[in-house]
């Protein structure tokens, strides 16, 4: 068997905690973003910016979402594997 974790915690080496939380977008920064959007030829990209200014998806979060996680009769995302790693 291993060892317990008291036993492994004063070697364990401790992360650094991410302070930056980002910012909010100015009225002025989301609608140049949206115009930007409406520009581009992609439909796709029209549609994920709308839903990450809706919803505060990650990019990770919205180009993970799958059919499973869309609800569209009660109008619910739900979010999937979210954190650090994106």
């Amino acid at each position: 068997m291993g060892r317990t974790w008291r036993e492994l915690w004063p070697r364990v080496k401790k992360l650094e905690e991410n302070h930056e939380v980002g910012r909010a977008l100015s009225p002025e920064e989301e609608k140049r973003l949206l115009e930007a959007a409406d520009a581009n030829r992609s439909q796709n990209v029209r549609m994920m910016v709308r839903v990450s200014l809706l919803t505060g998806f990650r990019a990770g979060e919205l180009s993970a979402l799958a059919w499973g996680q869309v609800d569209l009769a009660g109008r619910v995302l739900t979010v999937g594997k979210s954190g650090a790693d994106e």
